[in-house]
């Protein structure tokens, strides 16, 4: 067995075994490089991107959940039809491995973590710029979309920097998750749709599922807060405040 050191993969020497590496989690950076083995780390944000939503939806089993996690597949689907129609090498640079078991994985124009990222971030801003402030006050509003674009360069650098994608491939994939999110928002707001999604949200299935839409609530985080805080108090887990 050999293990390399702060990469998470067990290789196998025996030649009836092949293992290959997971697409999204196999990361490679230059040992002893500090700033590689952060933007490595920072590399797998559409991994943590993905579980993420899949935990908003559980835990709070919003609209925009679902309708954010079948677009994030749709793009993943739409980077793949993209690729094969480039059809364009990683550069040089890239780790030798890579594309060793599979040939798809050989193609990085346009690059598929770039591309995710910038999709959700641009969904995201969208809706909570739509809410006009009802979500979000204007301030936090505003730190958090900064948040989700530093989050989006550092990943889209990351690729450069460790030699996945050219800088090409990579503004490239910024592109089309714009214009992807752009696009798949705009179809959310078309009438038809949005009368459908409307009636989707009153059928037994939806009301099996808990699933809810607080886009429209002003405050819905405070009104939440608010009412969870009177049923404790009607049942006695918490003591009313006292009044002066």
């Amino acid at each position: 067995l050999r293990v390399r050191r702060n990469v998470w993969v067990l290789v196998r020497m025996e030649d009836s075994v092949r293992l290959v590496g997971l697409k999204w989690t196999h990361v490679e950076y230059e040992y002893g490089d500090r700033v590689g083995e952060f933007l490595a780390i920072v590399s797998l944000g559409p991994i943590f991107l993905m579980v993420a939503v899949v935990v908003v939806f559980l835990c709070r089993r919003e609209l925009h959940s679902i309708l954010l996690g079948v677009g994030m597949l749709w793009d993943t689907v739409f980077n793949a039809i993209l690729k094969q129609m480039f059809y364009q090498m990683r550069p040089d640079s890239a780790p030798p491995g890579i594309g060793m078991h599979s040939h798809s994985l050989k193609l990085g124009m346009p690059s598929a973590h770039s591309q995710l990222t910038c999709f959700f971030a641009t969904y995201v801003a969208c809706v909570l710029y739509k809410t006009r402030g009802r979500v979000l006050p204007p301030l936090d509003r505003f730190l958090f979309v900064s948040a989700l674009l530093m989050g989006t360069v550092l990943v889209a650098f990351s690729r450069v920097y460790l030699g996945y994608h050219s800088a090409q491939q990579v503004f490239v994939g910024i592109v089309c998750g714009v214009l992807n999110a752009l696009s798949f928002t705009t179809i959310l707001d078309i009438s038809p749709v949005n009368k459908s999604i409307q009636r989707f949200l009153r059928s037994n299935v939806a009301g099996a599922l808990r699933l809810k839409d607080s886009s429209d609530v002003h405050d819905f985080l405070g009104k939440e807060r608010a009412l969870t805080f009177e049923y404790s108090v009607k049942i006695g887990k918490v003591l009313e405040p006292k009044t002066t």
